[in-house]
């Protein structure tokens, strides 16, 4: 019996083809479900670290496979090299924007290799306080939005049982209001207690509305914040 509690397959073989299956999750139209839309903080990470650290274990592992009696000490340990960066990726992938992500559901982590939280482990009770928030126009295009709870101090704290806060946004032209929750389609995620946001520039003017709420380890959400919102600078 396997005493490996690691996601991630052991085998070269394994690993290829979990990074296969999630190739072709970035190349089907449902992954704008699971909030990679263009210009969200998703899909920037997506295609800044991790679709760079695909591009690069794809060509590493052709290099590898074309004519393995040829293949030198140096492409072997590059292939290696380039195969620790994806997994890295992958994890990072998964902690940040699928592990908590209501579209992820149990059957879909199975299907694509992904581990199953297990809920009984924590008896966390879902949280039932309210987010502070603070905003903060930066520099042109960037906005930080500061957050702590209504209870807690210092403000970088957080209740014991809660991970992080989990933010809705979108971004409207001024004059258009957002008065629901359900209006606010882009999802993010931090366990740290600041969202720093950059904007494309044509982006200037327009409104950035959102509102926060606190989610424990369990992936269980509290109360709304008020819905937000701020002139781009």
């Amino acid at each position: 019996m396997s005493t490996n509690t690691d996601w991630i397959p052991r085998t070269t073989k394994g690993r290829n083809e979990l990074i296969n299956r999630l190739a072709a999750f970035f190349g089907s139209l449902s992954m704008a479900d699971f909030g990679f839309i263009e210009g969200t903080p998703q899909m920037i990470w997506t295609e800044a670290v991790y679709c760079e650290a695909y591009d690069a274990y794809i060509q590493s592992y052709a290099n590898v496979n074309k004519n393995k009696a040829l293949v030198t000490k140096e492409q072997h340990k590059d292939f290696r090299e380039k195969e620790a960066e994806m997994i890295k990726a992958i994890r990072i992938l998964y902690t940040a924007y699928l592990r908590d992500n209501p579209a992820a559901t149990d059957t879909w982590k199975v299907e694509y290799g992904f581990p199953i939280q297990s809920k009984s482990r924590s008896r966390n009770k879902a949280p039932d306080s309210h987010i502070i928030v603070q905003v903060t126009p930066k520099v042109p295009n960037r906005i930080d939005i500061l957050y702590h709870d209504e209870h807690v101090r210092p403000r970088g704290a957080k209740p014991k049982g809660y991970r992080g806060g989990e933010k809705w946004a979108i971004v409207k032209p001024q004059g258009e209001i957002v008065k629901t929750y359900e209006e606010l389609t882009q999802k993010d995620f931090k366990t740290e207690n600041t969202y720093e946001i950059q904007f494309r520039e044509a982006d200037q003017g327009k409104v950035y509305w959102f509102a926060l709420r606190w989610q424990n380890t369990t992936g269980e959400v509290g109360p709304w914040s008020p819905i937000m919102s701020v002139i781009i600078p």
